[in-house]
C-alpha cells in the first residue's frame, strides 16, 4: 500500500509501466520480464526488472518490481474490472438461473454479488475481470457472465475443478 497503484499500458514495443503518476518504459528482457528503460531524464526504473506472475490458472495476476534495494521486491496485485464493482452493472447479473433443474439465484447489493444455491451456503462473488467472479470461500470455482449484445445475461458459466457448468436465465414474466 505504501508504493500506490502500478499501472501497466502496453503499445506495440513495450510496456508503460505508470508508478507514483510517472510512466517509465519498459522492454521484453526475457520470458514474462521486462526491463526498465531509461525515459528521458528519469532513469529510476533503468535496468529494473519487472517480473509477471501468474495463477495456477495461467492468468497474469500480479506483477514483482524491486523499488527499494534492500527490502524483497514489491508486489502489486491486479485490481479487478472497475464495472464489476458497480451496482448498475451488478443489477444486470441478478436473477434467477436455471443449472440441471435446479434454481440458483444471484442478488446485487451494494457489498457486490451474492449466489444462493439450493442446499448450499451463501456465496460471496469476489470480482475479477471480463464478468468473471471467485466465489471467495471456494478455491479454484469461477462465476462468469456471458452477456448478449443488449446487454443483458446470455448465460452463467459456473467453472468448477470437476467441470464447467451451464446455467440459462429463468424466463422472466
Amino acid at each position: 500500500p505504501a508504493y500506490g497503484v502500478v499501472t501497466v499500458a502496453a503499445s506495440a514495443e513495450r510496456l508503460d509501466l505508470t508508478i507514483n503518476h510517472v510512466a517509465y518504459p519498459f522492454e521484453h528482457w526475457h520470458y514474462d520480464v521486462f526491463s526498465g528503460q531509461e525515459a528521458g531524464s528519469e532513469a529510476l526504473a533503468k535496468g529494473m526488472k519487472a517480473q509477471f506472475l501468474m495463477n495456477v490458472r495461467g492468468e497474469i495476476d500480479r506483477v514483482e518490481l524491486p523499488l527499494e534495494p534492500a527490502v524483497k521486491p514489491a508486489v502489486f496485485t491486479r485490481r479487478a474490472d472497475s464495472k464489476l464493482n458497480d451496482p448498475a452493472f451488478l443489477a444486470k447479473l441478478a436473477g434467477e438461473y436455471q443449472l440441471a433443474g435446479q434454481a440458483l439465484r444471484v442478488s446485487a447489493d451494494a457489498g457486490g454479488l451474492r449466489l444462493f444455491v439450493p442446499g448450499q451456503p451463501e456465496y460471496e462473488l469476489v470480482p475479477m475481470r471480463d464478468n468473471t467472479f471467485k466465489i471467495k470461500i471456494l478455491d479454484g470455482y469461477l462465476i462468469r457472465f456471458v452477456m448478449n449484445d443488449d446487454g443483458t445475461v446470455k448465460e452463467m458459466q459456473a467453472d468448477q475443478p470437476n467441470g464447467l457448468f451451464i446455467a440459462k436465465p429463468a424466463t422472466r414474466h
